[in-house]
């Protein structure tokens, strides 16, 4: 009895079938939470009719049933449904890991993992399927190259992404405005398209983002990112879900998991950051122009990364172009080479990079994972590896005054004061009314026990050993939770303690640029540091800070 037929209109199944069917997949018999239990069921009847039987649907297809579906395969059903904002809200839930029991942690990480496999889509399929024969040679080569090139693409768009749950002129609409731009920006550059490429290990398509590569018959390839047809309609529909799921459980007074609201918003902002192209293009901009400016000193200690170049003209809410960059993706690198980039080599200079950017500049990238971090292909990058930094949709400026409590737990760690450097955390922490101060302090100064590779490491456990316990990370500071957690993932990669000598070398170069002291002041500091230990100049560093924070920036 359980069946989705997607066409419009075509439910198999009653309104109370339906019900019936949900209460006894995901309710009856599970060993689920109170509160996780009250959560799926406010988020079923947030969802349509249509929304709520595709839903069965995928939970009845889940494989082994039979034995019983259990709550992390509920959950990971749930959000995979719910598109691009179900994986964010993943995202979101992994880097807050703590709030979760840890089977529920464990199956969002393998949602991120599939969740990459499914960036692809049916778009991936049939672009290979539809282009792979077109060749330079069997392209058309008369005046109408661009005009046949564009059908193409538009044909293929439309195959790979049918305008679905909004009104069908003004998906058209919207999808020929997007056809006609690309057609004017061929046309206005009076140049043709050599060919369209299949999409390569470098690109891809989501269901906010469809990604070509154009190859012009001047030697130019360019990079056409179009947003796809739907992609807004799409996400304020699952924003409306959220709203309604966290106002549901509100009104029957169930809502405990700390900072809900906050966690909504983190979801949204990571959505949006990829809806809005003129925003990503002026933030390549400023972090090319940023690392043109840098000093010499500055480039010896963190090399300036090559940043894709978006086109000076043709960038919109919904289009941008930008020049395309060959690379080798970090999972296809070697674990170590003596020449030429590895995932060693690309790992050291990502960190060197996000830690300087973070200090140097005051601006963080929140979303470095080795999916945006790839290595240079061609010419000399095979003997000297050179960065290439993608996506950058989600950078934001963050001041460096704000980063004193993680300085100060890191030279507490360094210190070998552990219940310092869980008081230095407090401040970027925000407790529930269940917990008490000395209760997160202890499960932090636990969770500071648990990693010896390096200080972040240890820090990020100690943050995820106070969620635990009842406290949640501050928004100002979410959004650096999440890129410390994920530089923390290349570790394995990298020397002890790479990450925090990094930063360290980050603020040394902003003490040079800045001057809040004496070079020669400086260098005794770090002499004595060098003999003595780090406990020795633990206070003049703290002060040594304080005072660059409070330098006028150049």
């Amino acid at each position: 009895s359980l069946f989705y037929d997607p066409e419009p209109g075509s439910l198999k199944n009653s309104p109370q079938e339906v019900e019936r069917l949900y209460t006894r997949l995901v309710i009856e018999g599970r060993d689920l939470p109170p509160f996780l239990a009250s959560t799926l069921q406010a988020y079923f009847r947030a969802l349509n009719y249509d929304e709520k039987s595709k839903l069965i649907s995928d939970l009845a297809a889940v494989e082994n049933i039979s034995s019983g579906l259990k709550g992390p395969q509920i959950v990971r059903v749930a959000l995979k449904g719910m598109g691009v904002t179900g994986a964010k809200i993943a995202q979101v839930l992994a880097t807050h890991k703590g709030l979760l029991p840890e089977e529920y942690a464990a199956e969002l990480n393998g949602f991120k993992d599939r969740a990459q496999d499914m960036v692809k889509m049916r778009a991936s399929e049939l672009i290979n399927e539809r282009l792979s024969a077109i060749t330079v040679e069997e392209a058309p080569t008369g005046p109408d190259t661009a005009a046949q090139s564009i059908a193409e693409l538009d044909a293929i768009s439309r195959e790979a992404l049918p305008v679905e749950n909004t009104d069908a002129s003004l998906g058209e609409a919207a999808r020929g405005r997007l056809v006609r731009q690309v057609q004017f920006l061929l046309q206005k550059q009076s140049v043709k398209v050599r060919h369209i490429e299949a999409m390569g290990p470098e690109l891809g398509a989501g269901s906010i983002k469809v990604v070509y590569k154009a190859v012009m018959d001047d030697g130019r390839t360019w990079v056409v990112k179009l947003r796809a047809p739907g992609a807004a309609y799409r996400t304020r529909r699952e924003f409306e879900i959220l709203d309604g799921l966290i106002a549901s459980l509100r009104e029957n007074g169930v809502l405990d998991m700390p900072g809900a609201n906050q966690l909504l918003d983190e979801v949204k902002e990571l959505v949006l950051a990829e809806m809005d192209f003129k925003d990503e293009a002026a933030k390549e901009s400023a972090m090319i122009e940023r690392a043109r400016r840098r000093p010499w000193y500055a480039r010896l200690l963190a090399p300036r990364p090559y940043v894709p170049n978006p086109h000076s003209l043709y960038v919109g809410e919904d289009i941008m172009v930008e020049e395309f960059v060959p690379t080798i993706r970090f999972a296809d690198l070697p674990r170590r080479s003596l020449f030429g980039p590895s995932q060693n080599r690309i790992a050291k200079l990502a960190v060197k990079e996000g830690m300087f950017s973070l200090v140097f500049d005051e601006w963080l990238e929140p979303d470095p994972h080795s999916g945006n971090r790839s290595a240079r292909r061609g010419g000399l990058n095979a003997l000297l590896p050179r960065l290439v930094v993608m996506d950058l949709g989600q950078g934001e400026h963050f001041p460096l005054e704000r980063l004193t409590p993680l300085m100060q737990a890191a030279l507490a760690v360094q210190a070998k004061d552990l219940p310092g450097a869980a008081a230095a955390l407090l401040p970027i922490l925000q407790l529930d009314d269940k917990h008490t101060q000395q209760e997160v302090l202890s499960a932090m100064t636990v969770g500071l026990r648990n990693r010896k590779t390096g200080v972040v490491e240890q820090l990020m456990d100690a943050l995820l050993e106070a969620e635990k316990s009842g406290a949640l990370v501050r928004p100002e500071y979410a959004s650096l939770q999440k890129a410390f957690v994920i530089y923390a993932g290349y570790s394995p990669y990298l020397p002890d303690d790479y990450i925090f000598k990094a930063l360290e070398n980050a603020v040394l170069a902003r003490l040079l640029r800045d001057q809040p002291v004496p070079r020669g002041q400086l260098a005794k500091l770090w002499a004595k540091r060098t003999f003595l230990g780090p406990a020795a100049v633990r206070a003049d560093f703290e002060d040594l800070f304080d005072q660059l924070t409070d330098s006028p920036k150049s």
